[in-house]
């Protein structure tokens, strides 16, 4: 009984390819939603880092530094509509490669961190927002097990 109960915790789930398909699919017009409009990015600077920006602001700055108003700027290269736009249709390419199932333990760790990065600059302005970061997180899951596996 004890070696059936543990059996089962080590054994990847079997999936048809086609449902392996859908499930991709639906989950790709999940995240081509949640980064649909550069509006939400169109942020000026970087004043309260967080996340990501909070460790670059602080290799760049010094440990010290509280004030980052007048720091150098890391994501507000998104801020500009123009460069949003070729980020996010960059963004829609590898999620086409990723319904496609090509390349996946490079797919996946770029299409997370791309996912992170605008919602990254979005929190440094005080908003806080985190239905995006779950969305996120789940994409993040998929590439440590694809690369676990790989």
């Amino acid at each position: 009984m004890i070696r059936r109960l543990f059996s089962g915790w080590f054994r990847p789930m079997t999936v048809s390819p086609l449902e392996g398909f859908f499930l991709r699919l639906l989950f790709a017009g999940a995240l081509i939603f949640t980064i649909r409009v550069s509006d939400q990015f169109n942020l000026p600077g970087e004043p309260h880092p967080v996340g990501l920006l909070k460790i670059l602001h602080r290799l760049a700055d010094g440990p010290g530094v509280t004030d980052h108003s007048h720091c150098r700027t890391w994501l507000t290269w998104l801020a500009d509509p123009e460069n949003f736009e070729i980020f996010r249709r960059c963004f829609i390419g590898a999620l086409v490669l990723y319904v496609a199932g090509i390349a996946l333990p490079v797919v996946l760790p770029l299409a997370s961190l791309m996912h992170i990065l605008p919602y990254t600059l979005y929190g440094s302005q005080e908003y806080n927002y985190h239905g995006a970061a779950m969305i996120s997180l789940v994409l993040l899951a998929q590439a440590i097990a694809v690369l676990y596996s790989a």
